[in-house]
């Protein structure tokens, strides 16, 4: 730790850091629940927070077969958890469809599995040439 920064602090500044990517940061319990959806992980999935909060991540995405792939990417981190996993997929919000970066790791706290940190990026509107 840096001197003259507390646990609090550190705290916060990490908070407003999440808080403030344009990257969507979802953190999902071992039981698959959102327990964390920063700002720009609702914008780009299209959903309000308390549509994400505390709920079964297969019963939030499943709704539309297009997300499949987005949610196997997820689901992969729970059955293959010593791996990272990258992946561009499609999204369908309901209304149109986007190109998600998605990556996936397993969140450690003192050496123990306490979770699955998703970060999607929107790649929409990227043109490659």
């Amino acid at each position: 730790m840096y001197e003259g920064y507390t646990s609090t602090k550190n705290e916060l500044i990490l908070k407003g850091i999440i808080e403030g990517m344009s990257d969507g940061v979802i953190i999902l319990g071992l039981d698959g629940r959102v327990q964390y959806a920063n700002p720009a992980a609702t914008a780009i999935l299209d959903m309000k927070s308390e549509d994400l909060a505390n709920r079964n991540m297969v019963s939030v995405f499943y709704e539309y077969k297009e997300n499949d792939l987005f949610l196997q990417t997820i689901l992969d981190a729970f059955y293959d958890p010593e791996q990272k996993h990258y992946d561009l997929v499609p999204y369908y919000t309901g209304t149109e469809f986007r190109q998600l970066h998605v990556m996936t790791s397993i969140l450690w706290t003192d050496e123990v599995k306490t979770g699955i940190i998703v970060i999607i990026s929107d790649i929409t509107e990227l043109s490659y040439d």
